[in-house]
């Protein structure tokens, strides 16, 4: 996520002042063949996991630092099939939530989260189940016990006219599904998903989507991947889009009004298009522009990163108009943009320079390869899509430490952050600070094999600070974890890295 503002205690990316990268070809950078690291309780595999396969080595126990009780850690959704039919001026959704699930122990029922909307029927595998529907929890008794590893699926519908959600992580900021009578657009982070469909809401459980979304005439609606078809109507149209890559799932969005299409072609293997405020749905009345060097900014950066881990991107650009809630809120989210998978989502007023940068290297750090823990791995996800803001900075030394120097004194351990610091200085520009001086550290050679061994190693799946810490200890061939344990967890940073 990044902001072109500060809203209380929310320090995010700031207004653009240099260029994104510049089209390159790719440096060969030599990735090691990695040993089998030491993982701990929950981590995921190297790959996606198939459907119809369990999660290995869940630990029952597990609850994320900042959200405890969010998610359930023993369910395993594989994949979610949303059907929506949505009034976009009446701002009312008539839905369907498909779940392909499966348990670590056996239950004999699950909880998902969801607020906010009237659940109507639960079946489990075409049974009717009863249900619980209180305090943003969604309890369903099975038909019967569920062993452990044995595929179900659970479809919900619901219905109801889907409100944001204030979060403590953003100073109060209200997060999830924002409606208006001329269109609409979800950005989730981080706890924000629950307020439009039933889900296990920790981006531990990634799963793959389908979306099916309706709407009136002339409306169109834009999801996550790639737009399979488009079924016509006398009075609507359905949209169907595909996401097969694993998502966390406040990554997912759907967004409604109307919007046109600026194809960019295929390049590399990634095709790209914009979505576009058509010119009466802008909110400034005139047609929304979008940088189309969108390609290059990717280019620029696999240099780094490695393969791009997604077959679409390119951007959704919402008007303002579609915000609702607090005017605290209005602010922020004016100037806001998320890295919404496979497509990333700008405000009108967010899609320029190094905010695309930001976004466009988050699609591998955080969408790609997403977090365990919130307040444990948020540093890094952050961190680093603040430090690609730099990578064609020939200053960028004499910034970071002008960035080190601002924030020395008061420094905030980035590697164990409460729910109020995610999205401070303590994520973005501390966590770029240690990305900075881990180059400086190893050579900027090695920096680039660490970061293309570990969004290699956890591709399409969940990694946590210490598998970074295993992952560049390997590659560079020394322990490396005085160094990360001074500067993500003492109170007072190490000295400015010299050159």
């Amino acid at each position: 996520m990044a902001a072109l503002s500060v809203l209380a205690a929310v320090a995010c990316a700031a207004a653009p002042t240099t260029s994104a990268p510049a089209a390159s070809v790719p440096a060969t950078v030599v990735v090691p063949t990695l040993p089998d690291l030491p993982t701990g309780p929950g981590t995921a595999p190297a790959t996606s996991r198939p459907s119809g396969t369990s999660r290995p080595a869940v630990d029952a126990s597990a609850k994320d630092s900042d959200f405890p009780t969010l998610g359930s850690a023993t369910l395993d959704v594989t994949h979610y099939d949303l059907d929506l039919d949505y009034d976009v001026e009446q701002q009312q959704l008539q839905a369907t939530a498909t779940l392909d699930a499966q348990v670590a122990a056996p239950t004999g029922t699950v909880t998902l989260d969801l607020q906010g909307l009237d659940v109507d029927e639960v079946t489990v595998d075409d049974r009717q189940a009863k249900f619980t529907a209180q305090q943003a929890k969604l309890q369903i008794d099975l038909p019967g016990e569920v062993e452990a590893a044995t595929p179900f699926r659970i479809r919900i519908t619901y219905h109801g006219q889907p409100e944001p959600i204030g979060t403590e992580a953003l100073g109060g900021v209200e997060i999830g599904w924002h409606g208006a009578p001329d269109g609409s657009f979800v950005l989730s982070e981080p706890e924000g998903a629950s307020s439009w469909y039933p889900v296990n809401n920790h981006p531990r459980d990634k799963a793959t989507y389908t979306f099916a979304v309706t709407v009136p005439k002339p409306y169109v609606a834009i999801a996550n991947g790639r737009l399979d078809k488009t079924d016509e109507r006398a009075d609507g149209r359905t949209f169907h889009w595909v996401m097969d890559a694993p998502m966390a799932n406040y990554l997912a969005t759907v967004v409604t009004g109307e919007f046109d299409e600026q194809q960019l072609g295929a390049h590399g293997g990634v095709t790209y298009s914009n979505w576009l405020p058509t010119r009466s749905a802008a909110s400034s009345g005139e047609q929304a522009t979008f940088a189309p060097d969108q390609p290059e900014v990717i280019a620029g950066l696999e240099e780094w990163l490695g393969p791009f881990p997604f077959a679409t991107y390119g951007a959704v650009i919402y008007p303002t108009s579609f915000i609702q809630g607090s005017p605290a809120t209005k602010r922020f989210l004016s100037g806001v943009a998320l890295e919404t998978q496979g497509r990333s989502l700008y405000s009108e007023l967010a899609a320029q320079g190094q905010t695309i940068t930001h976004e466009s290297a988050h699609q591998w750090m955080g969408d790609s390869v997403s977090i365990e823990d919130w307040g444990k791995d948020i540093w890094w996800v952050e961190g680093f899509a603040k430090f690609s803001e730099t990578l064609d900075d020939r200053d960028r030394a004499e910034r970071f430490a002008k960035e080190y120097a601002q924030v020395r004194s008061s420094w905030i351990p980035p590697g164990q952050l409460d729910r109020e610091e995610l999205f401070s200085d303590a994520s973005y520009t501390e966590g770029s600070i240690v990305f900075y001086a881990l180059e400086q550290e190893v050579g900027q050679a090695t920096f680039k094999q660490i970061l293309h061994a570990f969004t290699e190693r956890y591709r399409h799946a969940n990694a946590s600070t210490q598998d970074l810490i295993a992952v560049a200890s390997d590659v560079s061939g020394q322990d490396l974890t005085a160094f990360f344990d001074g500067w993500l967890f003492a109170e007072t940073p190490p000295p400015f890295p010299s050159r």
